[in-house]
């Protein structure tokens, strides 16, 4: 596990402005996953297994739906994307 964390560590500091512009892209209204699928893929395979590799809970840096949307490159693939929309909705209410 902590070798995990410290190769996700390293390959998020290696990659800092390829994952800027996935994260803006992500951020967009609505989300441009298809392009986040792009920059994403910018990436080597090492670079992408080691961002890949932990969960949020773990010290990641994806939420379940962005992973979906850089995976699939659409918000509709799964249901994740509506689950965190309505979760952001109901907690700017309270």
């Amino acid at each position: 596990m902590l070798n995990r964390l410290l190769s996700h560590t390293a390959a998020v500091k290696r990659n800092k402005d390829i994952l800027w512009h996935v994260f803006k892209f992500l951020s967009e209204h609505p989300p441009n996953a298809s392009a986040a699928q792009e920059a994403f893929e910018e990436l080597d395979w090492d670079t992408q297994t080691a961002l890949w590799s932990l969960s949020t809970k773990a010290g990641g840096i994806w939420e379940t739906w962005e992973r979906d949307a850089i995976k699939y490159g659409r918000l509709d693939a799964t249901n994740s994307y509506s689950v965190w929309e309505r979760r952001s909705l109901d907690y700017q209410i309270e």
